[in-house]
């Protein structure tokens, strides 16, 4: 995963509603509808959310008859996370493992 990548996946989990969004889809698939009135929200501003997470590949959509349906993507979350941690791993190595004082 290249920088840019890494800043995207950090930028759409930097919103405290979208992580409440993937904690509740950790859970069990849920509809916009549902979402919005466990997260007290309107239904408009939960469909922005999910399409952030959509885009950046967090979240998978399911049509069920009328409503869709979305699960977080539990492969795409960890591939995310193992990401960021290699690149501070690398940042480690690259600077020695020197702790620097911000000077």
């Amino acid at each position: 995963m290249a920088l840019r990548e890494i800043l995207s996946f950090c930028r759409v989990l930097a919103s405290p509603v979208r992580l409440k969004i993937l904690a509740l889809l950790a859970r069990r698939p849920l509809c916009v509808n549902a979402l919005a009135r466990r997260l007290d929200l309107s239904a408009g501003a939960v469909s922005q959310h999910l399409r952030l997470l959509r885009e950046e590949g967090l979240v998978i959509d399911d049509k069920r008859g009328l409503f869709v349906h979305y699960r977080r993507d539990d492969e795409a979350f960890r591939q995310g996370l193992e990401a960021l941690r290699r690149f501070w791993e690398k940042r480690e190595e690259d600077d020695g493992g020197e702790e620097r004082d911000g000077n």
